[in-house]
């Protein structure tokens, strides 16, 4: 009798288990669907000291609809790409992360590991990002024929240029529409030297300004393959039968040196400019000119809003379309998140759901921005705050700034189907089978590439630097190149 009673006691404390395993488990999925779901990202910009007041305001509205408490971590423009390779080393786990051809670098990235492939996931958790996005766009983001990052669509075009502060250009009669040959900015910046004591008359990147194209017919001379900061491979952006070759030795490249060395020796731009940064620069000094890493419509309202200037801007080359430029803004899941259909889903909303996206660029109405009506925002508030519209999401959902025309994100649209279309639109170069030759030839380029602006003899220097190339592995990089592309341009 006491054997039956411990079995009926037994059987009787099994039916609330057996409840649960009939219903499927429902109680449980109940209760989990009920957490909330930390979802950790990563991005570039400046540090923005109302960034916890936003995410309270953002963590409330994605608690409530999706079960996600969002943690946002901003890294410094000149720190975020050391921080993040150092945490793709370690093995760290993250949720969401900007990537970029020029920061936190994609290709390497990608092809070492450290990114989910997101074909499924968008397709189960991304259908209005897929939905938004022109397709032609997503081979730019393709590693093996695997989507590694989610493109951000904003300007799919590059186009890099100068914006010269209006005061000066009116001063002294400038127009950069009457510019045939770029080195005739020369002439402005020598008018700032001779007039305007303390003022710099223009701040450039590690790099000249293309000072024999004519800015009004002209594009960029080459497409870069690995990245942009690895320029010393490329092909022709005029080339039909692309042929990969080293930029270094060509002319193009030896007369954009020589414009640096030249604004260098005339006082245009600091002596120590490679070391500096652009927006500290632009806000902390007095700048006639600087420049535009990527211009588009609408950028003079951009800069009015974040430099406090009112700005010419002007092209230094004609707009083109290409894998680096369509892949340039990013966004990619971590390998090791522990909820990358979360992060989909969160990312889906940000590309999709107005409000989210410009909460999370323009902060919080009548604190961070006000209205000011028929799309348009005033950012002249007692609180600061801003992420770059273009950074994540849609920015063609951004409301309007003061500045830009109405139909801005028409005319970004209608630019873009206008430019130049690389012969390399959409193919992605795999670095691994040379990827001891990269890494040595990175090094030795950015190490050549600032020291030939200083250099006591250019010749000699250019010399020095294309040997230590060669001596690095660029000829086999090259081959290796040509021969992707060529299988590249069979299956087209």
């Amino acid at each position: 009798m006491k054997t039956n009673r411990i079995i009926v006691f037994t059987l009787l404390l099994m039916l609330p288990l057996a409840s649960v395993l009939a219903n499927g488990g429902s109680d449980s999925a109940e209760t989990a669907s009920k957490e909330m779901v930390n979802i950790s990202w990563h991005q570039i910009g400046n540090p923005q000291e109302e960034l916890p007041v936003v995410m309270e305001e953002v963590n409330k509205y994605l608690g409530d609809k999706f079960g996600i408490n969002l943690d946002i971590t901003v890294h410094g423009w000149g720190d975020y790409t050391t921080k993040m390779q150092t945490m793709h080393a370690a093995g760290e786990s993250f949720d969401l992360a900007f990537t970029s051809g020029w920061a936190n670098p994609f290709i390497p990235t990608a092809s070492k590991g450290a990114y989910l492939p997101l074909d499924n996931l968008l397709k189960d958790y991304g259908k209005d990002i897929l939905s938004i996005l022109p397709a032609k766009y997503w081979d730019a983001a393709k590693i093996d024929g695997k989507i590694m990052a989610i493109i951000n669509y904003q300007i799919m075009s590059n186009q890099r240029g100068i914006a010269f502060v209006k005061e000066y250009a009116d001063k002294y009669g400038f127009d950069p529409d009457k510019v045939t040959q770029n080195k005739q900015i020369f002439d402005f910046f020598q008018q700032i030297v001779d007039n305007e004591e303390g003022v710099v008359p223009y701040f450039n990147l590690k790099e000249g300004i293309l000072p024999d194209l004519n800015p009004q017919e002209e594009t960029r001379y080459f497409d870069d393959i690995i990245s942009e900061e690895d320029r010393y491979i490329g092909v022709y952006l005029t080339d039909t039968t692309p042929t990969v070759v080293n930029t270094l030795i060509s002319p193009e490249y030896r007369r954009d040196v020589e414009s640096v060395r030249e604004m260098l020796s005339a006082g245009y731009i600091p002596s120590d400019f490679t070391s500096l940064n652009l927006d500290e620069e632009v806000k902390g000094r007095e700048y006639a000119s600087f420049i535009m890493t990527r211009i588009k419509p609408g950028v003079e309202g951009e800069n009015l809003v974040r430099y406090g200037k009112d700005t010419i801007v002007s092209g230094l080359y004609k707009p083109y379309t290409s894998t680096g430029s369509a892949s340039s803004t990013m966004t990619a899941i971590g390998v090791n998140s522990q909820h990358p259909e979360k992060a989909m889903e969160l990312y889906n909303a940000v590309y999709s759901d107005k409000y989210l996206y410009n909460l999370l660029v323009f902060g919080i109405k009548d604190v961070h921005y006000t209205d000011a009506g028929n799309g348009y925002v005033n950012l002249d508030t007692d609180k600061s705050y801003g992420l770059p519209a273009w950074q994540f999401g849609d920015q063609f959902n951004a409301y309007l700034m003061p500045g830009q025309d109405p139909d801005v994100w028409q005319q970004t649209m209608d630019l873009d189907a206008s430019a130049v279309v690389s012969p390399l639109l959409g193919f992605v170069f795999d670095p691994s089978p040379v990827r001891n030759e990269i890494a040595a030839c990175g090094a030795i380029n950015a190490e050549y590439k600032i020291s030939v602006y200083y250099a006591d003899n250019l010749d000699e220097a250019m010399a020095d630097f294309n040997k230590a190339m060669e001596e690095a592995g660029i000829d086999r990089i090259i081959t290796e190149a040509q021969k992707q592309i060529d299988a590249w341009l069979a299956t087209k």
